[in-house]
């Protein structure tokens, strides 16, 4: 199993992929700490609004975030590397309040973020 460490290190908000929609982009520093090189993409990390709404990560949207930022991809990483990643999701406009928390399959979860917009 992939042993990550996440830290979040900002968070922008850019036009939705819809009427009445954003995008909530979450720039993370996620460092591998486990003993094999190993990938990280956003999929594990779920991300649910006060509402109790939950998004799934949005991987064009990622993808874009991470180009025009300039970002790393965390593709391929040995243990100890670091790479600073954009995680997106697509949410409502009035969507303000968030945590993350992992999807199902995710055995092992230490906290999480949890954040306001303004």
């Amino acid at each position: 199993m992939d042993e990550w460490q996440m830290h979040l290190v900002a968070v922008y908000l850019d036009a939705g992929l819809g009427e009445g929609r954003k995008l909530v982009e979450l720039i993370v520093d996620v460092r591998n700490v486990g003993a094999t090189n190993s990938g990280f993409i956003g999929y594990p990390m779920l991300l649910r609004d006060a509402q109790g709404r939950t998004y799934e990560w949005d991987q064009m949207a990622s993808w874009v975030c991470k180009d025009m930022l300039g970002l790393e991809s965390g593709g391929s990483m040995n243990p100890g590397q670091t790479a600073r990643v954009c995680v997106a999701y697509d949410v409502p406009l009035d969507a303000r309040s968030f945590t993350t928390s992992p999807v199902s399959i995710v055995g092992m979860w230490q906290g999480g973020f949890a954040f306001e917009l303004p």
